[in-house]
């Protein structure tokens, strides 16, 4: 393999000079910096010795999946934050394997060099510190090592339950997905607290997802004949799914069966009925998200945790 300074005699420039071109500077002229390229693809090292600084912040982002609302919203709007400040992207997606997070996480950070690493709902924690920020976006765990940023949605939940109970509802039931087991947990202590009680024949969690699994749900709380007077899904896509359902039985959304759903996504309020849903302030989080990206304060184990609201529309509404 050639090395820089036999690349060096071959160009006619000092070794310095080649090192300068590889590097970017502007101390040498564009004519003597093509011609050393030119020679170094040649021989088949021009990716040996080029080490510039790219111009741009490259931040990668690494997100479970793509499929459905949730995911999406959160890479455009991380998108729409970095991109204003100048920044380049790249994605990547886990399948929802912590292993290929970890490995991900490697990869970018050693192999790639990029300036920062954002996570979306990250599986696990971080091997060890990093000399660049990353964030971690509604994370399952605390990390030791990274800024995180989640959304509370105890708050709002808690607010649609004292909604119920203002109503006289004491019968709700969840459905929900092999992926939603917080929620559910969430669900399930947040009716405790508020005083409406649990039955378990109300609480469906289905193998398959997004719309499909909310109807599937649905169909097994009508085929039990035991059926709640409000029903809280873990995301908003299987409450459309559910309402289609309660829709196919020939009941009515809210009049017989209140929907609630997770996430508030963009659609939700323009559905009929209007879907009510647990805002998670999604602007917000990858505001803070970005900034943190851009002010390098990931490399700081900090939490933000940001409260979530209740959107009551009239999927929800109990006259």
């Amino acid at each position: 393999m050639l090395t820089l300074s036999k690349l060096a005699r071959l160009a006619n420039v000092s070794v310095s000079t080649a090192s300068k071109a590889f590097s970017g500077s502007t101390e040498v002229n564009e004519e003597t910096r093509e011609m050393i390229f030119g020679i170094a693809r040649q021989y088949g090292c021009f990716k040996k010795f080029y080490n510039a600084k790219y111009p741009k912040l490259v931040i990668a982002i690494i997100a479970p999946e793509l499929r459905g609302a949730y995911y999406t919203r959160y890479l455009s709007c991380i998108q729409d934050n970095l991109e204003r400040e100048n920044c380049e992207l790249c994605f990547s997606t886990t399948n929802f394997s912590g292993e290929k997070e970890k490995a991900l996480v490697e990869y970018y950070y050693r192999h790639s060099n990029v300036d920062g690493i954002i996570v979306i709902n990250p599986q696990s924690d971080l091997d060890g510190h990093y000399e660049i920020p990353v964030v971690f976006v509604n994370p399952l765990c605390r990390s030791a090592y990274a800024f995180s940023v989640e959304s509370d949605l105890g708050p709002a939940l808690r607010e649609s339950a004292a909604y119920l109970r203002k109503k006289g509802v004491d019968s709700v039931g969840f459905i929900g997905e092999a992926l939603t087991e917080r929620k559910q947990q969430l669900f399930e202590r947040v009716m405790r607290e508020t005083g409406i009680a649990l039955d378990e024949r109300l609480v469906v969690v289905t193998e398959r997802r997004f719309e499909e699994g909310g109807y599937r749900a649905m169909e097994q709380l009508f085929s039990g004949k035991h059926l709640p007077r409000a029903i809280v899904c873990a995301y908003d896509n299987m409450a459309v799914g559910a309402i289609r359902c309660i829709f196919d039985h020939g009941l009515r959304v809210p009049e017989d069966i209140a929907v609630l759903g997770m996430d508030d996504n963009f659609e939700a309020a323009y559905l009929n009925p209007p879907l009510a849903s647990l805002s998670s302030d999604t602007g917000e989080l990858c505001r803070i998200a970005a900034e943190a990206i851009l002010n390098q304060s990931g490399q700081a184990a900090a939490q933000h945790v940001i409260a979530s609201s209740f959107k009551l529309r009239r999927s929800f509404e109990i006259l």
